[in-house]
């Protein structure tokens, strides 16, 4: 008995746990999508980030050198202030 049933099993036609033919639905339109979505937004940012469309900014003006004076004594004054904290 037990040679009549592990003999059916190993001769029983396999039910298939996936589809013959991939379904296009399911498994290239979604991926084609996400590639036109990434490409549509590559070209949008390329298009943002063009230099033509930045505002021309004005060069700046740098304020001329000026000597500075500095009274007799401001260092040693500073460095006792530093001490005393």
């Amino acid at each position: 008995m037990a040679r009549k049933r592990s003999f059916r099993r190993a001769h029983e036609d396999r039910s298939r746990t996936q589809p013959e033919k991939p379904r296009m639905l399911l498994s290239t339109v979604p991926f084609l999508a996400l590639i036109g979505l990434l490409a549509v937004l590559g070209v949008a940012i390329m298009i943002m980030a063009f230099p033509g469309s930045q505002p021309v900014s004005r060069p700046s003006t740098v304020a001329p050198h000026e000597k500075g004076v500095a009274e007799r004594g401001w260092f040693q004054e500073a460095q006792k202030e530093m001490k005393n904290r």
